[in-house]
């Protein structure tokens, strides 16, 4: 009869197992936190692409107007 028992608290046990959510939910939220890490990663990457054009356009626009380059003194 022991055998019994230790197999029906197995039971209660898996069960128990398969209804608690805490894992599955700290799942939820490590993905959608790596979600948004991708997300913030891509968009700094662009932006970084859009500033980098911005200030070679500046570099230019000074150029042209023949302003020195360098420490801003005029040999």
């Amino acid at each position: 009869m022991a055998g019994v028992a230790v197999s029906n608290n197995n039971m209660e046990l898996f069960a128990a197992y398969l209804k608690n959510e805490a894992g599955a939910t700290a799942i939820e939220y490590a993905l959608m936190l790596s979600l948004f890490s991708i997300a913030m990663i891509v968009s700094w990457s662009s932006m970084g692409d859009i500033i980098n054009s911005r200030f070679y356009m500046v570099e230019e626009a000074l150029d042209d107007a023949g302003i020195a380059q360098g420490s801003g003194q005029e040999e």
